[in-house]
């Protein structure tokens, strides 16, 4: 390795470490340790291990699943207050999966090194501004992890890895069914629309569907019906959509969490590399009008995988494409 690129590895390492321990720090102390270990926190996980959660909290298994082995281990391994420093040290090792991932991710789509590190930062601020009624969250952040992962996977076109990023990613997050179709959206930003039907791509896609589907069945016929946990006493659909959009909070914490960023990319979305127009275009409009007829969409958490796989990428490119029209070895449309 040169010496530059010697120094570029430290400063991205630092700049993960960093940014994983203060972002997790922030929503520590926004939460405060008590919260965690004896509050809501520890109350939710214990639900979901016991099976009586609620819709949709008991169907979101994974991350879960993760956080109790570490606990686990934490006690076995004597190390000392356990329940904290797993519940805590999950949450960093999320964060550092993430930003590492959308460093590959932009890096893929031909986004270079220094703007990729800003991208990062972009997704820090993000995060520490997406914190309004929220606990540790992890199943929202793996879902960020799983999307990013699928980003990277299809962009280099190794297809076959959608399979299990989505098997995980389904008994993680029922937000993860989009994941499947993210697949035939970049086939049809690389080829014309009748050969994308032939070939393992679309065996592929259908594959990965079904593997959703069956999981997202066997969850809810597996733990049973739960008491669904309305948001603020507002059911989905219009009553929801009309009280998130008539709360100034909502648009607030958006703006909060988003910035400018989708304002710098979507005024240039024809320079973003084909797939990922083809992505947004699949994921943005699906994403906004389910979230804002069935979630609290001040809570602006559940927009974080949007931003890290869509927006941020195409601010970054419309940033360098004022200077760079086109970005050599990415499929531009």
């Amino acid at each position: 390795m040169h010496e530059s690129g010697t120094r570029a590895f430290i400063l991205t390492t630092i700049c993960i470490i960093v940014m994983s321990i203060l972002t997790v720090s922030v929503q520590v102390r926004h939460l405060g340790l008590e919260y965690i270990i004896t509050g809501t926190q520890q109350k939710r996980h214990l639900a979901v291990m016991e099976g009586n959660a609620g819709n949709p909290w008991q169907y979101r298994v994974l991350s879960e699943y993760v956080v109790d082995t570490a606990v686990r281990a934490a006690w076995k391994f004597g190390v000392p207050r356990p329940v904290a420093t797993a519940f805590i040290g999950c949450r960093v090792i999320q964060n550092m999966l993430i930003f590492i991932l959308c460093l590959l991710f932009y890096r893929a789509l031909g986004i270079g090194h220094l703007l990729s590190l800003l991208g990062m930062s972009l997704l820090a601020w993000s995060m520490t501004h997406a914190l309004y009624d929220s606990d540790l969250q992890y199943n929202t952040y793996s879902d960020v992890i799983f999307y990013l992962f699928a980003g990277i996977v299809l962009v280099r076109g190794k297809y076959a890895w959608i399979i299990p990023i989505t098997f995980l990613a389904a008994l993680n997050r029922e937000t993860s069914g989009l994941i499947p179709f993210l697949l035939p959206a970049v086939m049809l930003a690389r080829c014309d629309g009748k050969s994308m039907w032939s070939g393992p791509g679309i065996i592929i896609a259908v594959t990965s569907l079904i593997i959703y589907i069956t999981i997202f069945t066997w969850l809810r016929m597996h733990y049973g019906e739960q008491r669904f946990l309305a948001g603020l006493g507002h059911k989905p659909g219009m009553d929801m959509f009309l009280y998130n959009v008539g709360r100034w909070i909502s648009w607030e914490k958006l703006f909060l969490m988003f910035g400018i960023v989708p304002f710098i990319a979507l005024v240039r979305h024809r320079e973003w590399p084909a797939e990922l127009k083809k992505m947004g275009l699949i994921l943005l409009p699906v994403w906004f009008i389910l979230m804002f007829l069935t979630a609290i969409v001040a809570e602006a958490r559940i927009f974080l995988v949007p931003q890290a796989l869509i927006f941020i990428p195409g601010a970054l490119v419309n940033l360098r494409s004022i200077t760079e029209p086109s970005l050599p070895g990415v499929a531009m449309q």
